[in-house]
């Protein structure tokens, strides 16, 4: 499958959509697909993407590991799920299945995240505590392989302040040079990829 043969499913179909396991036999076939979301999610200006997003109805998905938005890393994560910690905070969020809006919504800012890795032919489980940015995409994708989403959970901004939203992103971040991803360290659905985005014209 090419980049070009990806394309985000309409909303409706994300919505409420039921999504399966990644058993061992599919993992090396769903690597491959995660790949290719990669290099999706980064031409569309992304920090993660869901299996159910373009089609496939798995839990799957593909988010960013980086420690900034202006050079991330991405991981191919199988089978995730999560315990929360703490108190809920409000957050603003976008999502690429609802270009050109954001939504308020609840957000734990402290979780414990288990997943599946695929290391030599099998399933390696890992958890570990997420904090800040990381545990809210980690939980904003969790949503979709569980047919849930921001607009479903949410409140969305009216016009205008969306507008102004989207306007101080355009100003405050640079506009760089987008790049393909090239993997980085790592093996199979547990490699890093890097790339350098260009959020100006993000969907």
């Amino acid at each position: 499958m090419e980049v070009k043969d990806l394309a985000l499913s309409p909303k409706e179909d994300v919505e409420n959509v039921l999504c399966e396991d990644v058993t061992v036999e599919e993992a090396p076939e769903m690597i491959k697909l995660g790949e290719k979301m990669i290099e999706a999610c980064a031409k569309w200006g992304g920090i993660g993407l869901a299996a159910p997003q373009v089609g496939i109805k798995k839990k799957m998905f593909i988010w960013t590991v980086g420690e900034d938005l202006n050079g991330r890393n991405f991981q191919i994560v199988f089978n995730p799920k999560y315990f929360v910690i703490g108190k809920k905070q409000m957050m603003l969020e976008g999502c690429l299945s609802y270009a050109n809006s954001h939504f308020l919504i609840e957000r734990y800012r402290r979780r414990i995240a288990y997943y599946y890795s695929f290391f030599g032919g099998k399933f390696v489980k890992i958890v570990k505590p997420l904090l800040g940015l990381k545990a809210v995409i980690f939980q904003h994708e969790c949503d979709h392989v569980d047919g849930q989403t921001i607009a479903m959970k949410g409140e969305k901004l009216d016009e205008e302040k969306n507008k102004a939203f989207i306007d101080s992103l355009k100003s405050d971040i640079p506009s760089e040079k987008k790049e393909i991803p090239k993997e980085g360290t790592g093996a199979g659905g547990s490699a890093i990829y890097s790339f350098t985005p260009n959020l100006g014209d993000s969907k």
